[in-house]
């Protein structure tokens, strides 16, 4: 299934991990969680240990029994900043379309922040078919400087750097305005270079070349 040096260091990581097996109850460890790992993290020992640092997160975090119930999950639902489609994008990938601008950052709670954005992550993940990736579509249409929340993007790139690697497929950036570039130029400074280089900025006309425009709610 995988190229042989994958296999090989697919098995070498689960050997590494035999051990650690009764602890890893928070998170599954099937061949392409590990590959994911090993992707993202280079070396066998390095996947290890990241994956045993996912693990406690997601205990400490108690992210199974995170839900639409949880605190700060319905107040930014009721945002609809962030909205995970039925549609799928022309890669089999499932789709988080997020708006901008209607996101509030005034008085936003960074750790309600962060159930929501994990709640968003394992939405995408439970949608996920046969392609383990998701695609994440910003409208950045009406962004301002004043409307950007260094600590929210922050949070989710680290969030899914840490703990999802490799699940992210592509972020579709439309509609950003000039003045974007200079959030943008201060962002791309966090992002390993892997995430980096999946993030695409596109015209909102270009969209149909990764996904029906027609499934992408951009009026919300």
């Amino acid at each position: 299934r995988f190229p042989s040096k994958m296999n090989k260091e697919i098995s070498e990581l689960r050997e590494m991990l035999k051990p650690d097996l009764p602890k890893l109850t928070s998170m599954e460890v099937d061949d392409l969680t590990l590959r994911r790992y090993l992707i993202a993290f280079c070396k066998i020992t390095a996947a290890h240990k990241a994956i045993l640092a996912t693990n406690a997160w997601r205990s400490e975090f108690n992210v199974p029994n995170i839900s639409s119930e949880s605190p700060g999950v319905s107040k930014f639902q009721a945002m609809k900043c962030s909205i995970p489609l039925e549609a799928y994008d022309k890669g089999g990938r499932s789709v988080l379309y997020c708006a901008y601008r209607n996101y509030k950052k005034e008085g936003r709670d960074i750790k309600q922040l962060t159930v929501f954005i994990v709640y968003i992550l394992e939405t995408l993940i439970s949608k996920c078919r046969d392609v383990d990736n998701f695609c994440i579509i910003v409208d950045m249409k009406d962004f301002t400087i004043a409307s950007m929340d260094y600590g929210a993007v922050t949070t989710l790139f680290k969030v899914m750097q840490d703990h999802y690697p490799e699940r992210l497929g592509f972020m579709l950036i439309i509609n950003a305005p000039t003045v974007f570039s200079v959030s943008w130029n201060i962002v791309k400074k966090w992002l390993n270079e892997r995430t980096s280089n999946k993030i695409v900025f596109l015209e909102e006309s270009n969209l149909n070349s990764y996904i029906d425009p027609a499934s992408v709610p951009l009026h919300v």
